[in-house]
């Protein structure tokens, strides 16, 4: 991929994160990532995990010139804030043990009504 690792610096400067939260993201090691920014060799999946975290288009990554401008597809800085919120992380993290929560207690009643 041609631009590569100036494409995703520029791209992470205009997103206001760090490399090592898109390591996070992605799961990989430092030294991984350091690899696929230097090479320019990423998964699809890995791109698209960028892309959403980064909040512009994957396109943006094979557009030729390194005048390209990066059109986000929604307000950044309140994409940034809610992803990389601890408290927001916080309430999902409650919102999905409250959704499991009633999905065991459906669960329960579906097995009752079915041995009644």
């Amino acid at each position: 991929m041609k631009n590569f690792k100036e494409k995703l610096d520029r791209a992470v400067k205009s997103a206001g994160i760090q490399d090592k939260d898109l390591v996070g993201i992605l799961g990989m090691s430092k030294e991984g990532f350091s690899v696929m920014k230097k090479n320019g060799t990423i998964r699809a999946d890995a791109l698209k995990k960028i892309s959403d975290a980064l909040n512009v288009p994957v396109s943006y990554f094979f557009e030729d010139g390194d005048d390209t401008e990066i059109e986000f597809k929604s307000n950044t800085s309140e994409a940034k804030a809610m992803y990389f919120d601890p408290n927001y992380v916080k309430l999902l993290e409650r919102q999905v043990q409250e959704k499991d929560s009633q999905i065991q207690n459906l669960m329960e009643i579906i097995k009752e009504r079915r041995t009644a």
